[in-house]
């Protein structure tokens, strides 16, 4: 039986509305809505609230409905595509940490500004990686995409170039 017929049977088995449910759920009646028309899959923890709530166990939930268990897989790298995005973010500040307090701490040498500028570069070719990889399982909007990335490489070399100039007329 497919997750949103599982939902939908299960509610009225205990003779809840969609509004009850979604009480219980932290959710909007909406989401309930489109979880049992099967326009949308709940995340992990909602999965898990849900059969709490309406005492359904979670094999009955998941390996019943092939659908509910590629869509909990494809959440899992997308929170873990997310996250190393985020790290790419940090280490480019950390890079322009470096380039930028040379004044304060000492000025670093030629060699280490090249292999540091090159770190930089690598970095924001894998954080493009990672926005494009997230932006593919998010099956987002093609121009939604490009805009998001766009922006984000922009920014991350206007810093990555502001701390290199930096870094440079103090050499």
């Amino acid at each position: 039986m497919k997750f949103a017929q599982v939902i939908k049977d299960k509610r009225l088995e205990y003779s809840m509305t969609q509004s009850e449910l979604a009480e219980k759920l932290f959710v909007s009646n909406k989401t309930i809505s489109n979880w049992e028309t099967g326009k949308t899959m709940p995340d992990l923890d909602n999965v898990l609230y849900i059969a709490k709530v309406l005492h359904i166990s979670l094999d009955k939930m998941l390996l019943e409905d092939n659908n509910m268990v590629d869509h909990v897989k494809r959440i899992q790298e997308i929170k873990a595509t997310k996250k190393m995005t985020w790290v790419a973010y940090l280490t480019n500040f950390i890079f322009f940490l470096m380039f930028s307090t040379q004044p304060i701490f000492g000025k670093l040498p030629v060699p280490t500004l090249i292999m540091m500028l090159i770190g930089a570069l690598a970095n924001i070719w894998v954080m493009i990686h990672f926005l494009a990889k997230t932006n593919s399982l998010e099956d987002k909007d093609v121009n939604t995409i490009k805009t998001e990335n766009y922006k984000s490489v922009v920014v991350t070399t206007i810093i990555v170039v502001i701390a290199l100039t930096i870094a440079l007329f103090l050499h």
